[in-house]
C-alpha cells in the first residue's frame, strides 16, 4: 500500500487531495509548458474550441481541451483540435507511455 500524500499547500493537515478549496495542485505543476505557448494562447485556445465543438477523436463529447495533435510547439491551427477530457487523459497517457519507453530504449 502506498504512503499517503500530503497536500501541497504550507501547514495544511490533509492528505491528497485535499477537501480545502484552492488547495488542488495545478495542472501543470512542475511543467515549463506554458512558457512555451505562444502570446495570446487564450484566444487561440478559445478559437480553435469554438472551431472544434465536438471531440475530433471520438465525436462523442464536446471539446474541452486544445490538444496540440502532434506533441512539441507548434501551435499552428492546423496542429490545434478540440478534444474532450476523456480523449485527452486517453492521449497523454499513450504519449507519455511512448516517451517512457523511448527513453528506456536508448
Amino acid at each position: 500500500m502506498r504512503a499517503a500524500k500530503i497536500c501541497r499547500k504550507p501547514a495544511c493537515p490533509h492528505v491528497r487531495p485535499c477537501p480545502e478549496p484552492g488547495h488542488e495542485p495545478k495542472a501543470w505543476e512542475g511543467s515549463n509548458r506554458r512558457s512555451r505557448l505562444p502570446p495570446g494562447w487564450d484566444k487561440i485556445r478559445r478559437r480553435i474550441l469554438e472551431r472544434d465543438p465536438i471531440c475530433s477523436i471520438c465525436g462523442n463529447a464536446l471539446s474541452t481541451v486544445c490538444d496540440h495533435k502532434v506533441a512539441g510547439d507548434d501551435h499552428s491551427d492546423t496542429n490545434l483540435q478540440g478534444i474532450c477530457s476523456d480523449c485527452n487523459k486517453a492521449k497523454s497517457s499513450q504519449e507519455g507511455q511512448a516517451a517512457r519507453q523511448s527513453a528506456a530504449g536508448r
